[in-house]
């Protein structure tokens, strides 16, 4: 099941500004995503066909937002957080990943957000609303508060989320004591699972991912059908 963003993909007779819908701008956050999983997963929950477990699989931003689901969710048997630097605040990431003249300007972005958090302000792609909500999240911190098997994936090559970010949420659960969570750095790869060459091994590292997962299915006889 794909959860999509507020805004996206649907014709709700807003106007649309700079390729999204105005209720895109106004509405979309962090912490709103979130949410809608939320209230998707209560709605699962009153569905008579499910069997109340799930794996909560999120890459990019949406490897955030799975972080942070990650311990509000007690029928998941899983994370997997696929090109996220969750190890640090959102706004060090984004100033880790633009280019130096951008990154200048992100402190007094951000401040601005801060102080007006509206969805006519925007930068980076992003609204004002989203920055404010999300510059100082740090999603791994989340993240070590669950206590089941969790799976970072990462490319070394990846320009987006630099490498060092996600190393920073691995480091941040093993100064935790946590022993749930695995971290598997890909060398040759980029933010989308790619080669120097333009070759791209997402299949392959999803088809990796779903095997962990079927490693880690408990015997039928102690814990049901996962």
């Amino acid at each position: 099941m794909l959860i999509d963003k507020v805004g996206v993909g649907s014709d709700d007779g807003t106007p649309v500004v700079d390729g999204c819908s105005q209720r895109y701008w106004d509405q979309y956050t962090l912490s709103l995503r979130v949410q809608d999983c939320l209230r998707v997963i209560a709605d699962l929950r009153r569905q008579s066909w499910w069997n109340r477990r799930i794996v909560i699989f999120g890459g990019s931003e949406g490897g955030a937002v799975a972080a942070l689901l990650a311990p509000l969710v007690p029928e998941a048997k899983a994370v997997i957080v696929l090109s996220s630097g969750t190890g640090v605040p959102v706004g060090e990431l984004i100033r880790a990943a633009v280019p130096p003249a951008m990154a200048a300007e992100a402190p007094a972005v951000f401040a601005a957000a801060h102080e007006r958090p509206t969805g006519q302000g925007r930068w980076g792609g992003l609204s004002y609303r989203w920055w404010d909500d999300a510059v100082d999240i740090v999603p791994a911190r989340s993240l070590v508060q669950s206590t089941v098997p969790v799976l970072l994936i990462h490319g070394a090559r990846d320009q987006s989320s630099p490498v060092s970010t996600a190393r920073a949420g691995y480091e941040m659960a093993r100064n935790a004591g946590k022993t749930n969570v695995e971290y598997r750095e890909l060398a040759e790869l980029d933010h989308f699972m790619r080669t120097a060459d333009g070759t791209n091994h997402m299949d392959q590292v999803l088809d990796d991912a779903a095997t962990w997962i079927e490693a880690r299915k408990q015997p039928r006889r102690l814990a049901g059908r996962f």
